[in-house]
Parts: structure tokens; sequence; C-alpha cells
């Protein structure tokens, strides 16, 4: 399963952790906190609906989150720099979202560089070279495993690559 589905999860589930225990409690909400709630209960349709979209649309929650235009928790803990206020607990769970999303964050932010085609098979080729020396040792039932995860198309095409081999070669 997509990791990112798991940070919307534990997000989901500290956020509905919180406002039952301020609802026990008698806590007053703000509009922000429940609007962050309905954008996180969004996420889950288009995980299930439009995965192509889920990650695009986890991120801007997590944006809007780390503006403070919405609250995923019922308090409030920012970070101030230069009259700017970050939201500390979205900032974390940003950072998790970029970790996990690192490769597809890399390849947007190193395309840019690359002017001509010949460049962008290279810098294909280089990637599932990589993945190559990293998917050869694991077993076959490993690689078919990692089919399931969310990976680039790149490695993708080298577990293939890969596994027929093997059959090939058997």
């Amino acid at each position: 399963m997509n990791r990112n589905f798991y940070l919307l999860c534990f997000a989901s589930f500290l956020s509905i952790l919180f406002l039952i225990i301020g609802r026990i409690e008698g806590w007053h909400f703000e509009k922000n906190y429940y609007l962050g709630l309905c954008l996180i209960t969004i996420n889950f349709p288009a995980f299930f609906f439009i995965k192509k979209y889920f990650n695009y649309i986890l991120g801007l929650t997590l944006l809007l989150g780390l503006s403070g235009l919405i609250y995923f928790f019922p308090f409030k803990m920012g970070l101030s720099f230069f009259g700017i206020t970050i939201q500390a607990i979205p900032l974390l769970f940003i950072i998790i979202f970029s970790y996990i999303n690192r490769s597809k964050l890399l390849d947007f932010l190193t395309s840019s560089d690359i002017k001509s085609e010949e460049e962008k098979l290279e810098s294909i080729e280089r990637k599932k070279n990589i993945f190559r020396k990293e998917f050869e040792r694991l077993s076959d039932s490993e690689l078919t495993n990692k089919l399931n995860q969310n990976l680039i198309p790149e490695a993708n095409e080298v577990i293939n690559e890969i596994l027929e081999y093997r059959k090939a070669t058997q």
C-alpha cells in the first residue's frame, strides 16, 4: 500500500482523536479545524478513486496546514520567521511526505536542468542502472512485492526485466 496513505491515516487518526477529546472536554473548535478535517477526509476518496492525483491533493492539504489556513489539530504551534508563521505539526508531516516522495521530488527538480532528449535518456538509464544494482540481489517474491508498491516507472521496468530474465534462464 502507498506510504502516503499511511501518513494520511496517521494524520486522520490524530485529528479525530483530538476531536473526540475536545468534545469530551468541551473545547471550542475554530472553523479552520473543521475545514482541515474536511480536507483530510477528501483525501480518502482521492486515494481510492483518483490515485493519480492523490499525492498532489495530499501535498496541497499539507501546504494549506503549513500556512495556517487550515488546522489538523485544535491547537496551534507555530514557528515565526520575519513575520511569517509556519505551523510546526504540518511542517513535520510535510517533512515526512517529502522524504516518502523524495525520488519524485528529485526527478521534478532535476528535470528542469535537463535540456536535450539525449540527456533525458542518459538520466533514465542511470536511474535504471541504480535500480538494477539494488534489485538484482532480491528474491523473486521480494521483487513481486516491490511491484505492488508505488515506485517510479523506471524501477517497475527494471523489476520486470529482472523477473523476465530469471524466468528465461530457469
